[in-house]
């Protein structure tokens, strides 16, 4: 069964999302975030959330 087309741009537009975020992650990862009495975090933590729920909506869009 032929998929729409509309379901290729979908996934097209995930796979750059994706491709985006892993690249802004990667680039975050060496900047830290001082939380005071917490210590440090890692920038690139708050966009690794994205990472995967892009990752994980590009598997179950492209069976």
């Amino acid at each position: 069964m032929r998929r729409p087309p509309q379901h290729l741009a979908w996934l097209v537009a995930l796979a750059a999302a994706y491709t985006v975020i892993v690249a802004v992650s990667n680039l975050l990862v060496d900047k830290f975030i001082d939380l005071g009495a917490f210590g440090m975090l890692s920038a690139g933590t708050l966009t690794f959330g994205a990472t995967f729920t892009l990752r994980d909506l590009a598997h179950q869009s492209s069976d």
